[in-house]
């Protein structure tokens, strides 16, 4: 049985074809994993868009921990939501955190069990510095700028979206 040419040149052409789209999207996008063992969100699975940068408040956020954290190590990528940006004012407290105002219902209790340490060590009132960004998660085992402070923006992967 001989393959012609002909035969051969409409699945190389597809394969060609979809190497090439394959190729385009993954210098865009990167698909993300949360690696923590305690979750700061409910989902695993995200896309991050690299060449969005440009994230405001509210955005979910992929970044890389550059200095490290109690719990993590430096240079890791998590994904948190934009909380609050350069000048706003927040309060912590162990059950809720209030950015300009605005009271998050999150609490730090299971964190702080985790981490074997007081309220007192991270109960605070901070003005995000100019550049930074304050991020959270939304479950009771985020950790998150709440334990280690703001993030400086250009940290910033990119923005972040759930798949699953």
């Amino acid at each position: 049985m001989r393959v012609s040419i002909r035969q051969l040149a409409i699945p190389l052409s597809m394969f060609l074809i979809m190497g090439l789209l394959m190729w385009a999207f993954f210098q865009r996008f990167t698909v993300a994993i949360d690696p923590q063992e305690y979750r700061c969100l409910p989902h695993w699975l995200f896309l991050i868009d690299r060449h969005d940068t440009n994230v405001q408040t509210g955005d979910l956020v992929g970044f890389v921990h550059t200095d490290g954290a109690p719990m993590i190590r430096a240079g890791t990528r998590l994904i948190k939501y934009y909380a609050a940006g350069s000048g706003s004012k927040v309060v912590i407290d162990q059950d809720v955190t209030v950015i300009d105002g605005q009271a998050h219902h999150v609490s730090m209790r299971f964190g702080l069990r985790v981490l074997k340490e007081r309220i007192s060590s991270y109960q605070r009132t901070e003005i995000v510095p100019d550049d930074h960004m304050f991020l959270m998660g939304t479950t009771p085992t985020s950790n998150d700028s709440r334990f280690w402070g703001s993030v400086p923006k250009n940290a910033v992967i990119g923005k972040a979206y759930v798949l699953l």
